[in-house]
């Protein structure tokens, strides 16, 4: 049967006993794992003494690409607002830009030690972020999150997720890539040789401004790739890491001892509730992240279907009326002019100048009566009724 796929090969001068190894660990792991939002495998084998494995050929471009993209204006022109995932992509993949271009000259299997370069904290965003956009990374990164479900299921880290190894086709679907660093969790150990002997390693391999606190100290667990992910989402809110350093050890130091600044500090467009579930997904105690990828994926999708998130960032008076207006989209707009009406009668807001007239004509009157009876009077103040 004739289809066309994608190839990955170990290239001659990188053939070494661990990439080897690695290049095995990424087939076992994903032959083992099923699902819409992971890669498949088709066949495996060498030719001319070079390994090789088929994959599915996904038409799209890795999140590192759009992000790299989106800074240097080759998707988006200065001023422009930014559309979905799925028209970026579909745009950058008709186009060929150089980003991709450059990117994809220099990929290798077994990538050198990765220092994050990120614009100067402060600068404001260079592109306009739109509902649009928001609401495609969520939804891409949800995906990954229910594959991440998956794998954690089988019992199975990936240990290396980041934008380079999360691709989105032309339809916006997301597709995790690059199983090579992946480990079995302990508590798979003793099924593990039923499975294709895959590893049960702990240690720090990885990416290292993608990696959780406790995988740089060499104890990952299923919530250190939720963490990851988050990492991953900051990065698509604000076109920056959210840690930096001159090397390795710098930026390990500090994921362990800083906090970010968080995404709507860098960029205060960034819906609340987004920010606020970035921030749950990246704390540096893995007890306060979501307990699993699943409640990540659910999280993000209350998000876009208009309920309150489990990591909503506060109470706002308006907000569950405006949350029923994304859920009821047409009459979204008359229900919340309607609200803002009545929260402008309960205060006696200066907004509805009408009101505010009718009530100082009726406090004058009041006052002249009682004064022409001798007596005092105060005015009983509007009552503060909550929406």
């Amino acid at each position: 049967m004739l289809r066309r796929v994608a190839l990955k090969v170990i290239r001659r001068g990188q053939v070494s006993a661990d990439n080897r190894r690695r290049f095995e660990r990424e087939q076992k792991v994903q032959a083992r794992l099923h699902q819409s939002n992971i890669v498949p495998i088709h066949a495996s084998g060498a030719e001319d003494d070079i390994d090789y494995f088929a994959m599915q050929y996904v038409e799209g471009a890795s999140l590192n690409h759009v992000v790299r993209a989106l800074k240097d204006h080759e998707a988006v022109p200065p001023g422009s607002k930014t559309p979905s995932l799925a028209k970026l992509v579909e745009s950058m993949v008709e186009r060929k830009t150089p980003t991709m271009a450059s990117l994809d000259a220099s990929t290798k299997t077994e990538p050198g030690p990765k220092i994050a370069i990120s614009r100067p904290h402060g600068e404001p965003a260079r592109v306009g972020f739109t509902t649009e956009y928001y609401r495609s990374v969520a939804e891409a990164l949800a995906d990954a999150a229910d594959a991440l479900h998956v794998a954690h299921g089988q019992q199975i880290i990936h240990r290396d997720i980041k934008p380079s190894n999360l691709m989105v086709d032309r339809h916006g679907h997301c597709w995790i890539l690059d199983f090579g660093l992946a480990a079995g969790l302990a508590s798979d150990a003793a099924s593990s040789s039923s499975h294709g002997n895959i590893e049960h390693t702990r240690g720090a391999g990885g990416t290292p401004q993608y990696m959780a606190p406790e995988h740089h100290r060499g104890f990952p667990d299923v919530r250190s790739d939720i963490w990851s992910l988050g990492a991953t989402l900051y990065e698509l809110l604000t076109l920056e890491t959210a840690f930096t350093g001159d090397s390795n050890d710098e930026i390990r130091k500090s994921i362990e001892s800083t906090t970010p600044r968080w995404p709507r500090t860098v960029n205060p467009g960034i819906p609340s509730d987004l920010d606020a579930i970035c921030q749950r997904a990246m704390q540096k105690d893995a007890d306060e992240r979501y307990p699993t990828a699943k409640d990540f994926a659910e999280d993000l999708r209350r998000w876009l279907t208009g309920y309150s998130t489990t990591a909503h960032p506060g109470w706002s008076k308006l907000r569950p009326v405006r949350l029923w207006a994304i859920r009821n989209k047409g009459l979204g707009s008359d229900d919340l002019r309607i609200a803002d009406r009545n929260r402008s009668r309960f205060r006696g807001n200066s907004t509805r100048p009408q009101i505010g007239r009718r009530r100082s004509s009726g406090i004058e009157t009041r006052r002249s009566a009682a004064k022409d009876a001798g007596k005092a009077w105060t005015p009983t103040p509007f009552p503060r009724g909550r929406l």
